[in-house]
This record gives C-alpha cells, structure tokens and sequence, in this order.
C-alpha cells in the first residue's frame, strides 16, 4: 500500500509517494503554518523511528519522526521513538487526512472534511508564460486550492462539446475601458474584530495571515475598508467625540483600537504590499448626540429632514469626516473614497417595515438627506480639506438600488441621490451590498438572487441621465449573517457553497459594470465574533485563539481566483458563455495592464462538463470541469520577441 503526500510545503503542489515497505524518511523542513495532506483515505506513514522507516520533519529547531501503528499515528522528537505522543485530530480515520504544523511548531493531525482547513496561504506569481502556453488554477470540493497546471493553445475546439465560452481579448463592452470602469481592486475590512482577532495570534502566524492577503505570494488584496468609529463587530459601542454640542469638535480623538490596532495593522499591510492599500472608509452612525434618537441604534441627523432647519449637526457631522481623515493622515494613512453613510435604508423608522431587524450602530437618510447632507456639508468640506477623497453614495442593497423595485415603500434610490441639483459633481461612485441574496422579494426578477436586472437598470439610466463615469463597486459581503445558519459552520457541504455563492455574486458584478469587490471582517473567531450584537457571521479566515492556529476556509481560495489575477487597471473584455445542453457557465474575462489574459469559469451545477474555449485571434482550450469547482486561467496576450 503506498501513501501519497500533496503539498508537502506552503507553497508546493508537488506530490510525494511513500511505501510501506521502503525506508521513507525525508528530512524536508517544515515551516510552522505548513501543513501535509495525505490523500489516501487510510494513510500507511512506515513503522518506527528505529527501523527508520517514518517521515522526519524540521520545525525550527525540532526533529518529528511520525510513523503509523494500527489505527494511530504517532509523533516524537526522540530518534528513538521511546517517547512518544499520538497526534491529536478529530479523528484517526476519515477521507482526506491533513497533518498540520501549528504556529507553536507543534503538530496536529486531522480530517479533512471534517477539519475546514486547507491552511494553504502561499501562491506564487505567473510568472513569464511561452507563446501559447496558459497557466490554469483550479480549486475543487476535495479540497484542492489553487492548483497550478500548464496548458497549451490548440488549432480547433472539440466539436463534440456542447459548453462554449468566446473571449475577444480587443473587444470591450461600451464604456469598459474608460479609466472610471477599470478594476479597482479587491480586499477586506480591517474591523475591530478583525484586528482584535489578528493581534491574538503568535507573530508567526500575524504574519502569514497579513502575508497571505497581502504579500508577494498572498492573494493579492489592494484595498482595504477602514470603518469610522464601532460597528456591530466591535466590543463596544464608541465614537470620536463624545462631547455634546462641540460642534466645532475641539475634543475629537481617535480610539485607542484606533491608533494602537488598526493604524499600525494598515502600516503593516502596506510595507507587505511595498505599496499603499487604496483605503475607504464606511461609518455606521454619527455621535449621539448629534442625531434626533440620541442613542446609537436607529434615528437622523438632528435638523436633516427640514432644508431650512438646524444644520449645525449636518456642519458638525461632515467636519467630523474630515478629522478622521486627518488624523489618519498623520500616521501616512490616506484613503482614497468614503461611503457616506453603511446601510442608511436598514433602520427606518416606520412601524410596519424593516429590511433587516437592526439592533446595532444605523443611522437612517431617505435619498433627499442623503443628497443635501452631500451637496451642502460632506462634499464641500471634503474638497476643500480632501480634495482626493472620492465620495460613494448609497451603499445598500442591489436590488433597491433602482426606480423600479418590487418594493413595497420607498427605499432609498440611487438616482434619486444623483438627480438632486448640484449633488453628482461630488459623487463618482455607488456602492453596493449583497445580502439581497437571502430574500426572494428582493430580488427585482425572480429566481435571481444576484440581482443581474438591478445592476443592468442602474447603468442604464447612469447613461441615460448623463452620469456614465460613475462606477459601482461592491463594499460589503458576508456570509453566515442568515437567522436560519448564523455564524461559522464546520459543515464542508455548506462552506462549499459559501464558497460557490461568492463565486457567482462576483462573476455577476463583474460582468454588469462592478470594478471592485470587497469582504467583510478580514479575520473572525471561531464562532463568528466578537460581535457586541450578537450578530455574529463568517469570514474567509478563522482564528482559533485557545491553539492557537488559524484556518483558511473555501471562501478564501474562490475570492483568490480573482483577486491574484485581475489585477487594479484591468479591463473587462467580452466573454460570451454559451451551451446547447443546459445552463452556460458562469465566466469573466479581463484584460490586465501588463497585457495577460484572465479567465474565470465556474461550475456550479451538480454535474461535470466538458467545454471549450475560444481565445479570439489565438487559439482554444478544450476542457473539463468537475461540479463545485472554479477556474482561472492565465495567458499572455503579448507579442513573442
């Protein structure tokens, strides 16, 4: 019986085989945070350190000899093997077993559908591809993340395919490739939970986790969500000046999460980038005090619902805007938009209707507010003192984004915002939220929880009314916020489709004028926190504190066929999916500033396919994808020297 070992290191795909019957050990070194998958169901690791017939691994300083003996396997550090310990897991037996080295050099053995653990964070570039050649990454249900193989371009497609996907590298949608509509980029929201969450860890592991999003090998994260004050995922409820009636804000300060977490966390991540993350921030509410319930949860601005009213609190309110920005300029932080208010829609007033129950830090604006509060106070007292500072309206749901919402009242509408006189000239772009997903009567047409309607209406009337540079981008998403399956799961089937449902959130966006994609907490614990509110969700990557260790989830692995690829700058290109059996799979295609092509397909049906490519004026791949899996292929559309 052989043994078969995959990605033996970080950042290897390679496969290793051992014998029962051969001596086996392999002194290869072993990073903490490395981890082993032995990929037969029963994995057979050679009988003890004496014979020396096991696998030895160097962590830091230590030798592990770890061999098998009935049904457990056994780790020491002792040549002998007269001392030894057997590794703890979830179980002995199971699929897919993963061997983990822990960021204390320890080791931990476990099952991997049981385990949520791929712990795979390092992916290495492209690098340079050979006429003709494609680099394709694939990640499967079993586990499998990011593997690279290399492909070739053929003469002729497989006629016997009934799944087709055109790409013209030289067409671009209307407007594409305007510098407004260029990606953006991708990334995550540096939380208070977030960095509460990161800061728990050993340094080693800090380290991988800010490397694995950010660093030369990560994925590719370049921007990032800095919230203005508590959110639900805080301890508490705070705010930057708390002083009623100081108007002119003389006791404003930074919180000490503040400067002592997140400042030094986004410093951080920008030495690992070697450039600066492109910061925006959201704000949940304004001080109390200056809002007409006087407490965090719910209410307005006080004086914003009379244009001839108090606007002292509106003056105050966008004051307060530009000292956070200040302040944060200080410590070389500087961002490059601001939503203007997180949800505005999700804590109305109104008895006999609420989009989501909201018990934490809201604040409400009907689409009126929310364009005088931009004309007259935010927009003005930005440019004058952030005159780089892009201002995001909206930053809601899809689906209630249009004039024509299934909605029974009045939510707030984009076009709305920008047809108020004087508003667009601060505006330059809408942000969106995902959750529509979860209630059908949201979704403007149905069967389509994605909202592809909703985004296709909002640029057409962008267009239509004179406002086609501003772009839409996504700020928000989350999984695990439903009632019915709150917080993080260990169930595999579900993570996958988390995983899934990322992947076709994303796919649609992009292909109906989104130029960037953003998570939610960069970092949660294991149940999903901490939240104040209770409301706790998940996030691509877990921190087990009591390990401590922390987990990469499928989550992670599908948002990274994006973000590794389609780098800022890239522009959309055409890419027609079509089949004469079934659903056309879900794809996107992109042109990257340093001329590659990348392609992202996913299968989401409960079936395999077999499928061809047509690479316009280059070449065709025919392919195969299995059920649960995404794609991301890679080729080099530059002239050969």
């Amino acid at each position: 019986m052989k043994t078969y070992i995959r990605a033996i290191t970080n950042d290897s795909d390679e496969v290793v085989e051992f014998s029962n019957t051969e001596a086996a050990q392999d002194n290869r070194t072993l990073e903490p945070l490395s981890f082993v998958l032995f990929d037969d169901p029963n994995p057979v690791i050679p009988w003890g350190p004496e014979s020396r017939e096991h696998l030895s691994f160097l962590v830091g300083d230590t030798t592990w000899y770890v061999w098998q003996q009935g049904d457990n396997i056994w780790v020491s550090s002792d040549p002998s093997g007269s001392i030894a310990n057997k590794i703890v897991g979830d179980s002995e037996r199971g699929e897919v077993k993963a061997l983990i080295v822990r960021s204390d050099g320890s080791l931990r053995m476990t099952d991997w559908d049981k385990a949520h653990v791929v712990q795979r964070t390092r992916f290495k570039d492209v690098g340079q591809l050979a006429e003709g050649e494609v680099a394709q990454y694939e990640t499967r249900s079993d586990g499998t993340a990011l593997e690279r193989t290399t492909l070739h371009l053929q003469e002729q497609a497989d006629p016997s395919y009934w799944q087709t996907i055109l790409i013209d590298p030289e067409n671009f949608p209307q407007g594409a490739n305007s510098p407004n509509h260029r990606i953006v980029g991708f990334g995550g929201a540096f939380s208070d939970a977030a960095v509460l969450n990161i800061e728990a860890m050993p340094p080693q592991a800090q380290d991988e986790i800010l490397e694995a999003y950010y660093g030369p090998d990560g994925i590719g994260y370049s921007v990032g969500r800095v919230p203005m004050g508590s959110t639900d995922f805080s301890t508490a409820n705070y705010n930057y000046c708390d002083t009623p009636d100081d108007f002119d804000l003389e006791d404003f300060a930074l919180a000490e999460i503040d400067t002592k977490l997140k400042i030094p966390m986004l410093q951080r991540a920008n030495a690992i980038r070697g450039s600066e993350l492109k910061l925006f921030s959201s704000i949940w509410t304004a001080p109390p005090w200056m809002k007409d319930s006087g407490v965090y949860v719910g209410g307005r601005l006080k004086g914003i619902q009379d244009p001839d009213g108090d606007s002292r609190y509106q003056r105050a309110f966008a004051k307060y805007f530009s000292k956070f920005f200040t302040e944060y300029a200080k410590h070389g932080l500087h961002f490059w938009a601001t939503t203007v208010q997180n949800e505005p829609t999700g804590s109305r007033e109104t008895k006999n209707w609420e989009l989501i129950k909201v018990w934490w830090e809201s604040m409400y604006y009907s689409a009126e507010e929310q364009a005088r509060f931009i004309r007259d106070h935010l927009g003005p007292v930005l440019q004058q003192d952030h005159p780089d500072i892009q201002i995001l309206c909206y930053e809601d749901q899809k689906s209630s984004g249009t004039h024509h919402s299934t909605l029974t009242h009045d939510p707030l509408k984009i076009l709305n915002i920008l047809d108020a006189a004087g508003v667009a000239h601060y505006v330059k772009g809408i942000a969106l939220h995902w959750y529509q997903k979860s209630w059908a009567f949201m979704w403007y047409k149905p069967g389509d929880p994605w909202c592809t309607q909703s985004l296709i209406d909002t640029r057409e009337k962008l267009v239509d009314q004179g406002y086609e540079d501003v772009f839409l981008f996504a700020s928000e998403a989350c999984q695990g916020y439903e009632t019915t399956s709150r917080g993080t799961t260990q169930d595999w089937v579900t993570q996958w489709k988390r995983a899934e449902e990322y992947g076709k959130d994303i796919i649609t966006d992009l292909n109906h004028w989104v130029v960037g994609w953003t998570d939610w907490n960069l970092a949660l614990d294991m149940d999903g926190g901490p939240n104040w509110a209770g409301n706790r969700c998940d996030a691509l990557i877990l921190c087990d504190k009591d390990n401590p260790s922390f987990y990469l989830q499928p989550m992670f692995y599908y948002f990274a066929h994006f973000t590794k690829f389609i780098t800022p700058g890239s522009t959309r290109v055409v890419a027609d999916s079509t089949a004469t059996q079934g659903t056309p799979m879900d794809c996107t295609a992109f042109k990257t500033p340093d001329n590659k092509l990348v392609v992202v397909v996913q299968n989401a049906d409960i079936h395999p396919h077999k499928y061809w490519i047509e690479i316009k004026g280059h070449g065709y791949l025919n392919q195969s994808i299995e059920k649960g899996t995404i794609q991301t292929f890679v080729l080099d559309l530059s002239e050969p020297a």
